[in-house]
């Protein structure tokens, strides 16, 4: 029996690395990267930070505070070379786009027609850098979304 129990654990674990394996190598054709940390508080909350890498360089950090199952609380702050450019803010149901002041950066946000957010741009006079949201929750668009071969100010 426990010679069953060790095989069934390592089928899954091999499964499991496989799955792990087969996501680093999709990562590894873009060259956005993310590191992820989950804390949990006396309350019983969980806080995770995601932080995303475009080139080396930070382009998102995005902090999830859940309480009792739920998403009380999200912020998501786009970035230029580490340097904060706007942030988008959701507590208790009500969100918030702000611009950082005096931020050398274009902050644009596209619309869809249903009026729902496409994407946000960051961009500068040699650079730009998108974000699309999936149910609110922003991620870095793969490079290929980036061409600069027509780019001009």
């Amino acid at each position: 029996m426990a010679q069953l129990f060790s095989l069934g654990l390592f089928a899954h674990m091999r499964a499991f690395i496989i799955f792990l394996l087969s996501c680093v190598s999709a990562l590894a054709a873009d060259t956005v990267r993310v590191v992820s940390t989950v804390t949990t508080n006396e309350t019983g909350a969980i806080l995770t930070t995601d932080t995303f890498t475009r080139g080396g360089q930070t382009n998102l950090i995005r902090v999830t505070k859940v309480q009792n199952g739920a998403v009380v609380f999200r912020s998501q702050q786009f970035c230029h070379d580490g340097q904060p450019a706007a942030l988008f803010t959701f507590r208790e149901g009500d969100q918030s786009f702000h611009v950082n002041p005096g931020t050398p950066y274009y902050v644009d946000l596209e619309f869809l027609p249903s009026k729902d957010i496409r994407c946000v741009m960051v961009r500068g006079r040699d650079f730009i850098d998108g974000f699309y949201p999936t149910n609110g929750v922003y991620y870095p668009c793969p490079d290929s979304d980036l061409e600069m071969k027509d780019y001009k100010r």
